[in-house]
């Protein structure tokens, strides 16, 4: 089933575990794959495991601009026809004893994940 075949997929936290995962999964399907993560030499090697054409931007999803690389994404492989906001960090234990992760997990999960998903392809809404 290569039904993604010419489309963009774009996908954070892509260095490893699920978003490696997602990655290989949207590859089998034929996407042009744009990779995005905080390992540069993870998602290098996430990239070249894969079949189909694929760049990787080492990029933190909590940066005031986290997308300075869009516009050269939508340039080398297309405009984005998924986004996967798969970037994210977690913490346990209690709540009390969280100081500061917590607000690490809020700005990678939450603020991250917002960050992405307001991103704008310039080139795809004009004409």
């Amino acid at each position: 089933m290569r039904h993604l075949r010419g489309r963009t997929v774009v996908v954070t936290g892509a260095a490893r575990g699920p978003g490696a995962a997602l990655a290989q999964a949207f590859d089998d399907r034929g996407a042009r794959l744009a990779l995005l993560g905080l390992e540069g030499e993870r998602l290098q090697e996430v990239a070249a495991s894969l079949h189909d054409e694929v760049a990787w931007w080492e990029v933190d999803v909590t940066d005031a601009q986290p997308w300075p690389t869009q516009p050269e994404w939508s340039a080398r492989l297309g405009p984005a026809s998924v986004v996967m906001g798969n970037a994210g960090v977690a913490e346990g234990g209690p709540f009390a004893d969280s100081d500061p992760h917590w607000r690490r997990v809020i700005e990678v999960d939450l603020t991250g994940a917002l960050g992405l998903f307001r991103m704008r392809d310039d080139s795809a809404q004009a004409g």
